[in-house]
């Protein structure tokens, strides 16, 4: 049985099938792999770009297809076990389409329910595999060359089996492979690279494999009934790169791109630091404006474990009334991390109105999500305060690229869509959240490029102000808090009612249906039972708030889990500290959802304008664990090491003084922290500046660990 099918080349659909072609070759291979794939193409509609090279955009394919045959791009839904599963595992949803295959790596090893129906697409060459039920679909790069061993197993004992394909040199020419899966590169004929079709309960794997290589992997659950399947490196000395695995680590990469902002009279400070031991890093920053022209430029070079804050402000061609991007450029690969601190003072220059930091973050492709909210959560009178939420996008490609921008309200409902071009390494501002024209609301803001393998990123940001009858009080700013784009779906953040704030759980549903979705809040002084736990539903493209003013008392911190099988979810934590009235914000921080740490991480320090640095730890497994927090300078000496014990499903807030660490007054640097036990600690550090009645706080902003 056969229907028609109309495909609008937007990430919803055949993303990692279809999207642009540079080549005239290349587009031949495309047609090839949609007629493989059994659709009938009756026509298709290009559209050529005259820039330097022509550029063929897929604009619309129109076909008949077999059901079997009908691709749709999905995120993946990722989400994690309950504080008690074993810990040293990555617990993920399975991915039932090759090409929305999960990257895994040996320091990550994945666990995930297995499921009971389907079977894998047609087209791929199964090779020894007489059938393909409840397929799983993982892709792993290999760092280090050498023989690398591979494990499966399985909770209910029932018989799993597997197929390997490979090598490819990219993951786009991986991906691009699927639904033609077929032997080995450079063979004709045969199998895949390996498989087995045996009846065991465990299986394994070895392939020799070359730094760079990837590699595409099938797991199938051929008894079809419930377990758990894990599979992990057992052996051998070759490695698999953990970069860009959720929960290990971060690195990243060349070049990386910060949004700097010369309104609101902020100074731009980029912290740059290297976190080699070995490597000298050697820096480029170009400061480029909105439409991606180069104002000016500085070249850097720093020591291993140093780090420099670069003043944004007295670059060449900076503009305190204009924005760009700041692209930073860097070697060798892994010898830089970086984040952009954003500070506005108040009118006579002695505290300040809001410090925002803006973490670094990979190039994104595809569709990507973020949270809004317009609630200025002030005590007292409605009209005290304002939240405005402006979406910052920037295009990281070499060519124009056109995005469409949907909000959606708290129910899901679409209540804008607006379409944009952007130019090469450009950036526009588009408000997605004002008090004054939306009243007070939250939702879900999705990003949906036009080629869906185009380079992009940006943030949400969030400001308050007051919003007071007094005109020199009308544009007093009380916080500005931003939360990077994704479509990460990690569920633990940070929680804390520190200093009298309020805390809301914020939870996003960025699937395409209605989920359920367990909440659970645990105080870091008490043991193993939650101090909330509720069962909410989330709709979908919709948000929940939960409040934590009657589960976690004043003074407390802790953290919190969303957990839903069914849809993916974005998780934040919004904190918001009152002045001493105890009706008006002073400032707020937003903690975007992430991983427990499966490897050594990293966070900074600052001790400028008496900012105070809290390490923020929490032991989500079932026994005691501890990690071991060493501290860099700025100039890369270390300022020692302590281990911190942390007892089972407890915490510890800890500000780096008390830990014994002596940084200089004024002065900055990073610092590493190394679990014992992978996968069971939740780490933030949260950076405030306390007011000078040192009561109320001036600003705050959590980063993560990573």
């Amino acid at each position: 049985m056969t229907r028609d099918c109309a495909f609008i080349l937007t990430n919803h659909d055949f993303e990692t099938v279809i999207g642009y072609s540079q080549s005239k070759a290349r587009l031949n291979n495309r047609i090839k792999q949609l007629r493989r794939s059994r659709l009938k193409l009756e026509y298709l509609l290009a559209e050529i770009h005259s820039m330097r090279t022509n550029q063929l955009s897929w604009l619309l394919v129109r076909s008949n297809c077999h059901r079997k045959s009908f691709f749709v791009a999905a995120l993946a839904a990722v989400f994690y076990c309950s504080a008690l599963l074993a810990p040293a595992e990555l617990v993920l949803a399975q991915a039932t389409v090759c090409t929305n295959a999960t990257k895994f790596c040996a320091d990550a090893p994945v666990t995930f329910p297995a499921g009971t129906t389907g079977a894998a697409e047609a087209g791929n060459n199964y090779g020894c595999l007489g059938s393909q039920p409840a397929p799983a679909w993982f892709y792993f790069e290999v760092e280090e060359a050498g023989p690398i061993n591979l494990l499966f197993t399985n909770s209910n004992s029932v018989d799993i089996d597997y197929a390997l394909w490979g090598p490819y040199s990219t993951l786009e020419e991986a991906l691009n492979d699927c639904g033609t899966l077929g032997p080995p590169a450079g063979a004709t004929t045969g199998n895949p690279l390996q498989c087995s079709f045996s009846g065991g309960a465990t299986e394994s794997a070895t392939v020799n494999a070359a730094a760079g290589d990837i590699y595409i992997m099938l797991v199938t659950n051929f008894a079809q009934q419930p377990t758990d399947i894990s599979v992990a490196q057992s052996g051998g000395t070759g490695t698999i790169t953990c970069a860009g695995v959720s929960g290990v680590g971060f690195t990243m990469q060349s070049p990386a791109y910060f949004p700097w902002n010369g309104f609101l009279e902020q100074i731009n400070v980029l912290a740059l630091a290297n976190p080699s031991g070995a490597d000298t890093a050697q820096i480029t920053v170009d400061l480029l404006n909105l439409d991606g022209q180069t104002l000016g430029t500085q070249q850097l070079t720093l020591p291993p474990h140093a780090e420099f804050d670069l003043i944004v402000n007295e670059l060449t061609g900076f503009n305190s009334a204009a924005y760009g991007l700041l692209k930073v450029t860097f070697t060798p690969a892994g010898a830089l991390d970086a984040h952009l601190a954003l500070y506005r003072r108040n009118s006579d220059g002695s505290a300040f109105e809001f410090a925002n930091i803006i973490e670094a973050e990979n190039q994104l492709s595809g569709a990507s999500f973020a949270s809004f909210n317009t609630h200025y959560p002030q005590r007292g009178a409605e009209d005290r305060g304002r939240s405005v939420n402006w979406l910052q996008l920037a295009n990281y490609d070499s060519w124009t690229r056109s995005f469409t921008v949907r909000r959606h309200d708290a129910e899901g409902s679409q209540i804008s869509n607006t379409s944009i071009e952007i130019p090469p390494n450009g950036r526009r501002d588009i408000l997605v959240g004002n008090t004054d024209t939306d009243g007070r609301q939250a939702g879900v803001v999705q990003i949906i490029p036009e080629d869906s393998f185009a380079p992009y990123g940006g943030e949400v940001v969030r400001y308050g102000y007051l919003n007071t009858a007094a005109a020199s009080a009308s544009r007093e700013y009380s916080f500005a808090a931003s939360e990077k784009i994704g479509n990460d779906t990690s569920g633990y953040v940070p929680v804390s009612r520190g200093a009298g704030a309020d805390n809301f759980v914020e939870i996003s549903n960025i699937g395409d249906s209605s989920g359920s979705v367990i909440v659970q809040v645990y105080d870091s002084d008490q043991a193993v039972t939650p101090v909330l736990s509720q069962n909410i539903t989330v709709p979908a493209k919709g948000q929940r708030h939960v409040s934590l003013g009657e589960s976690l008392a004043s003074g407390k911190v802790g953290f919190a889990e969303a957990i839903s099988a069914t849809t993916s979810l974005r998780v934040s934590s919004a904190s918001y500290f009152y002045r001493a009235d105890g009706l008006t914000v002073s400032g707020a921080t937003i903690s975007r959802g992430h991983s427990p740490l499966a490897a050594a991480a990293r966070g900074f320090f600052n001790t400028f304008f008496g900012q105070l640095n809290w390490v923020k730890l929490f032991n989500i497994g079932g026994t005691a664990t501890s990690v071991v927090i060493e501290a860099f300078d700025l100039d890369g000496v270390s300022l020692g090491s302590v281990n911190v014990a942390l007892d089972a499903i407890k915490g510890k807030d800890v500000e780096l003084r008390a830990l014994g660490f002596n940084p200089r007054t004024n002065g900055y640097g990073f610092f590493t922290v190394s679990p014992a036990d992978a996968n069971v600690v939740v780490a933030d550090v949260l950076r405030v500046n306390n007011s000078a009645d040192e009561i109320s706080v001036d600003e705050g902003n959590i980063l993560p660990i990573r």
